[in-house]
């Protein structure tokens, strides 16, 4: 569910391509400078519920994540990655 929520935060102008890895979790931008800057890129990403280096989530939209998307203080060791949750 992160991975769709992220990628569709950034479909969004200047953005041609988004893509997160859950394994890693490292995302992909592709962009045009011109258009739209990392920071921005960083605040659609934050306003989705998801911290990045740069900005971090609201907590009132951090809240709202299903509890498997939740990372902050959750150990989801036991979980496989796109496995949905019953929370």
């Amino acid at each position: 569910m992160c991975k769709e929520r992220i990628e569709r935060a950034l479909d969004f102008k200047g953005i041609k391509k988004a893509t997160w890895d859950p394994a890693t979790k490292n995302l992909q931008v592709i962009y045009v400078p011109s258009k739209i800057n990392e920071y921005r890129i960083c605040e659609l990403v934050a306003a989705a519920g998801h911290d990045t280096d740069a900005v971090k989530a609201k907590d009132e939209v951090y809240a709202e994540l299903p509890f498997c998307c939740l990372y902050r203080d959750h150990d989801h060791s036991g979980m496989e990655d796109g496995k949905k949750s019953d929370h």
